[in-house]
């Protein structure tokens, strides 16, 4: 679906684990790799994985919505600070986007709000997402 034109970009990577590799082990040719506890970002988690409800594959959906938010405004959506809790009450997703104008806009915003529906089951699939008209038409 999607290629990478460079593949450079894992230069850096490759260099770690040679230097200091990831702690594995291997058996029967299989690899078996430690396990950690999230690694996501704070400013990224979804609201089921911040309350320690059960979640499922829907937080990934989650935070691509916050990543594609922060790649293409420039900024994080939910900063995981907010001493008085009014920012999120009193801001919209309307009022945060800067950067698109017209149906463009309005098609992000669209998807967005698919991506970061407060309930999990709500939340659009990847299947569905990859044929979301503002993806389409930035392909």
């Amino acid at each position: 679906m999607f290629g990478i034109k460079d593949d450079s970009v894992f230069t850096a990577f490759e260099d770690q684990e040679l230097v200091d590799p990831s702690p594995r082990k291997t058996m029967d040719r299989r690899t078996v790799c430690l396990s950690r506890e999230l690694q996501i970002p704070k400013i990224y988690r979804a609201p089921e994985v911040i309350i320690e409800a059960p979640w499922s594959y829907q937080i990934d959906i989650w935070n691509t919505g916050c990543m594609i938010w922060y790649l293409f405004q420039g900024g994080h959506l939910f900063t995981g600070h907010d001493p008085e809790h009014q920012t999120y009450r009193s801001t919209s997703l309307e009022e945060r986007e800067v950067g698109l104008e017209g149906e463009s806009r309005e098609r992000f915003l669209a998807m967005i709000r698919k991506m970061l529906h407060w309930v999990a089951s709500k939340r659009s699939s990847a299947k569905a997402l990859a044929d979301e008209e503002w993806i389409l038409e930035n392909m």
